[in-house]
């Protein structure tokens, strides 16, 4: 469901440009230590609540408890609850996504910014921002995004904080820009890896 096809502003380039998760500190985006190439990849805190049902679901499945075809199954849905719950916020620009991101965390952590269409907030050891640029670089800088200036040439943007609420959550801001078509290849990108899609609509729209 997470892993599916990429779109692009410019076919495949634009869809590992884009799309891509920031992988890396310095240098190229290639060069990855610990950041996740897609939404949801950290994984979940021995602290969660889902703690329980995950020891025990893999605990049955090691013990070969279940019948043969439902392995799989239990396997993947293993896999799905070790990864934090995608909350994708979409909307054109300055129908209120970072406010309400900001609402739900409870904190500022996403300026008013124009030109990053990706922008993810995900738990980290440590407060940093990570821009994942156009060429394929990656710049990595302490703090929050709030306190940075957008290198140029920012595709993605990532924030991470030490945030419990992050453990079990990631929050990802899309901004809708460009052509009809661009717009829809990015909804279906969403769709293949958020387990919940918020929508930011204007009124005046309504």
């Amino acid at each position: 469901k997470r892993q599916g096809p990429d779109p692009g502003r410019d076919g495949a380039r634009q869809a590992q440009a884009q799309h891509g998760g920031l992988h890396g500190d310095q240098g190229q985006v290639k060069e990855h230590q610990n950041v996740p190439s897609v939404p949801g990849e950290i994984r979940v805190s021995q602290s969660s609540y889902l703690e329980p049902v995950v020891d025990r679901l893999q605990t049955a499945l090691e013990g070969k408890l279940f019948p043969s075809e439902w392995q799989q199954w239990g396997s993947r849905l293993l896999d799905h609850l070790r990864k934090p719950v995608q909350v994708a916020v979409l909307g054109q620009p300055g129908y209120g996504k970072s406010t309400l991101i900001n609402m739900m965390l409870a904190q500022p952590v996403i300026p008013r910014v124009e030109g990053i269409p990706v922008i993810e907030v995900a738990h980290g050891p440590k407060t940093r921002t990570l821009f994942e640029l156009e060429d394929g670089g990656c710049v990595r800088r302490s703090g929050l995004l709030t306190d940075q200036a957008v290198p140029e040439g920012t595709i993605r943007a990532r924030l991470e904080l030490e945030e419990d609420i992050l453990l079990r959550q990631n929050f990802i801001e899309v901004g809708l820009t460009g052509t009809l078509s661009h717009q829809m290849s990015m909804v279906n990108w969403v769709v293949q890896w958020a387990d919940i899609i918020l929508w930011c609509l204007s009124l005046i729209h309504i």
